[in-house]
């Protein structure tokens, strides 16, 4: 059957629509907890695509859940040496990270005066422990991107880290439409409480959301369809490796 302008643009949308994700699920030690159970609902979590966030100035940065305020997410008792992945959700049928995208994972320290579910992440507080970067590959000179296929982000937590009650933040930054409209962000925060036995590092470098990002990074600018002209700056702080 021929498929005119007006169909072909159709069916661009809908992959397009199909191709956004949200993370409901933390998983530990390879187990999934339950659907929005330890993580907060984030403002796209019944919407028909799961749009993403591309106002990176807006406090929605944070935990991207200032229009569902009211859920209250559980917090996870986690060891410092579980392995621990948030589990992607979205509108195709492998559940996977479909856009050419980079990864990061970050914490913030809830105060120990402060009730986690009262605890927004503002100020700077949040550094990253993770993160998965793009590759030039030598030979065609393009970038590659280790993220895109992914059907969840892994990770362990830093053994030098202090123990208390954390909010941990997922972010997948999708470049695929960074001439036209710019980045996007897709992300989740779960909470957990570390102990057991917990370290006495000091994490760092801090930063703040809104304000780790001023949208002229060079890794938030490239053309990923055209070839390189040099390595990938991964966006955002430096790791805290905390390990002791």
């Amino acid at each position: 059957m021929f498929c005119g302008a007006a169909c072909i643009l159709l069916l661009s949308l809908v992959a397009h629509a199909s191709a956004h994700y949200i993370f409901p699920i933390l998983k530990v030690n390879g187990r999934d907890t339950g659907v929005w159970e330890y993580v907060r609902k984030t403002n796209n979590w019944e919407n028909e695509d799961f749009y993403p966030l591309r106002a990176y100035g807006s406090n929605d940065m944070r935990c991207y859940n200032t229009e569902v305020p009211n859920h209250k997410a559980l917090t996870y008792n986690v060891d410092i040496e579980d392995t621990l992945a948030f589990k992607v959700w979205a509108w195709n049928a492998s559940d996977n990270i479909f856009h050419k995208s980079v990864s990061n994972v970050y914490m913030a320290r809830v105060p120990e005066d402060t009730d986690i579910d009262d605890f927004s992440g503002d100020g700077k507080v949040w550094f990253k422990i993770h993160e998965i970067s793009a590759e030039l590959d030598s030979e065609t000179g393009m970038l590659v991107f280790p993220s895109t296929g992914l059907t969840e982000v892994e990770f362990t937590l830093p053994r030098a880290l202090p123990e208390g009650k954390y909010l941990l933040r997922v972010e997948v930054i999708a470049l695929h439409y960074v001439k036209r409209s710019g980045a996007e962000w897709y992300i989740g925060c779960a909470q957990i409480d570390v102990a057991n036995p917990g370290g006495d590092g000091v994490p760092g470098p801090l930063v703040s959301f809104p304000g780790a990002y001023s949208g002229t990074e060079p890794g938030l600018l490239v053309e990923v369809s055209e070839p390189a002209t040099e390595a990938y700056i991964q966006p955002g702080p430096a790791l805290w490796p905390g390990n002791p």
